[in-house]
């Protein structure tokens, strides 16, 4: 039973240290690429701010960096997750406008519905909750606003709308 024990821990073993080679080789390349693009000036503006930060140990910039990728990353993901809830709407024009305003850590929806649809209120109330269940948890939500058509409320100008974007 004990041999079992140690081939198991071992293969997971071996597995972990392929995986860290892997990885530190593909970090090392990573890095050794960028050298390059810095050494003969290809480098974007901002991997030269990058590393410069880096060099110079500028730990809130650093943090920045990384607070602006995971934003990206996530505000993506968001996005990506409740267009997939309410696609059915888009679809059958359920949805007359619905647009997206961007802050730090949520999306804010406007989306205009026709007068009494509830059963277009209550999807896109159940996306929100659904992706905020999701991704709360990482810091990020979705709070909207349902209007309808009779309310006669312009789309705010800060907000995005989407449907050109999507039915094209």
């Amino acid at each position: 039973m004990s041999e079992t024990k140690t081939n198991t821990t071992k293969t997971a073993f071996t597995t972990k240290e392929a995986w860290f080679n892997s990885f530190i080789a593909e970090t090392v390349h990573g890095i050794r690429v960028d050298e390059l693009a810095l050494k003969t000036n290809t480098a974007d503006p901002d991997k030269i701010s990058y590393y410069d930060s880096l060099m110079a140990g500028d730990a809130a910039k650093l943090i920045n960096y990384n607070r602006e990728f995971i934003f990206k990353y996530y505000i993506s993901e968001i996005t990506k997750a409740y267009i997939v809830e309410v696609l059915n709407l888009i679809l059958t024009n359920s949805a007359l406008k619905l647009a997206f305003r961007l802050s730090n850590s949520k999306i804010l929806v406007w989306a205009e519905i026709k007068d009494d649809d509830e059963i277009s209120e209550n999807a896109l109330l159940l996306a929100e909750a659904k992706v905020n269940a999701k991704f709360c948890s990482k810091g990020f939500h979705i709070s909207s606003t349902i209007v309808e058509q009779s309310d006669e409320l312009s789309l705010p100008p800060h907000y995005s709308d989407i449907l050109p974007v999507i039915n094209s």
